[in-house]
């Protein structure tokens, strides 16, 4: 079987065979490498990422806690306030209109570099977090489909995909070739590593999601959710099918959601799960 990991459209990576459940891109995009820009963009993305790291190395914000602190993660969940609707679709409309004022591939660009060097910092850190620099990428993940498979790659991939480079051209060009190529070796390696993906990295990716899923309009819920279940899937947890569940009560065409929910059914798992 080969269903296309594409709710409504979006470029997103795909999932092949389900009796091994990877994920791969598909080919067709023009590189982006090659799109005119100068070397005052590269100057102020190179400032821009030092500014990233300083705030990383320095620790996260006040609110941010240890993801394996199980009583300060309740206070944090506790304390989170929804986002208005009406902030969350002005956001969404910004990165539509950047898509359609300097291309797809720009404006993802420049739309996830931030929040994915802070998604990383702490997903490496093992902290949680839902700030300002977060919301744009719980508005991204719904709006582009290769800005949500590049948080999956970041939890469940093997090395090559925790690199902000690698991560940053599935944003931008998910479809080129050597895309492609990274994803399909890399998931494939970690589908068959009998030790999976790192369950305290998982750990931190599910909550910060689910965060997200708890203080967004219901249906930027969906993409959240569904990653959840996807991650909670690739680590065998029974909680897989209840997020995919909810996920697809909110979007019953969540393909993502639909596969996770197929395969925990038929008992298809990686190999760290003794699939």
């Amino acid at each position: 079987m080969h269903a296309a990991m594409e709710d409504g459209g979006g470029n997103g990576i795909e999932e092949d065979d389900m009796t091994t459940n990877r994920m791969e891109s598909a080919a067709g995009q023009t590189n982006d490498r090659a799109d005119g820009h100068g070397d005052a963009d590269s100057a102020g993305r190179v400032l821009e990422e030092r500014n990233v790291e300083n705030r990383c190395r320095h620790g996260e914000g006040e609110g941010s806690v240890p993801s394996a602190d199980r009583a300060a993660c309740e206070e944090f969940f506790d304390a989170l306030e929804p986002v208005c609707e009406h902030v969350a679709d002005e956001m969404r409309k910004r990165l539509q209109q950047g898509r359609r004022q300097y291309g797809p591939s720009r404006a993802d660009g420049d739309w996830m570099r931030e929040p994915l060097q802070v998604w990383l910092c702490r997903l490496d850190q093992g902290m949680i977090d839902l700030d300002e620099v977060m919301l744009p990428l719980a508005v991204g993940i719904n709006e582009v489909l290769a800005m949500r498979d590049a948080l999956i790659l970041s939890v469940v991939g093997d090395s090559t995909m925790r690199d902000p480079q690698m991560l940053m051209d599935i944003v931008r060009t998910p479809h080129a070739g050597h895309v492609v190529m990274a994803v399909h070796k890399a998931l494939s390696a970690e589908f068959d590593d009998r030790d999976g993906p790192d369950r305290d990295r998982c750990r931190t990716a599910v909550l910060m999601l689910a965060a997200m899923a708890k203080v967004m309009p219901e249906p930027m819920k969906v993409q959240p959710l569904a990653i959840i279940s996807y991650i909670l899937w690739w680590t065998g947890d029974s909680r897989a099918e209840d997020y995919a569940l909810s996920c697809l009560a909110i979007d019953e065409e969540c393909s993502l959601a639909a596969i996770v929910l197929k395969s925990v059914s038929n008992g298809l798992y990686p190999a760290c799960c003794g699939g």
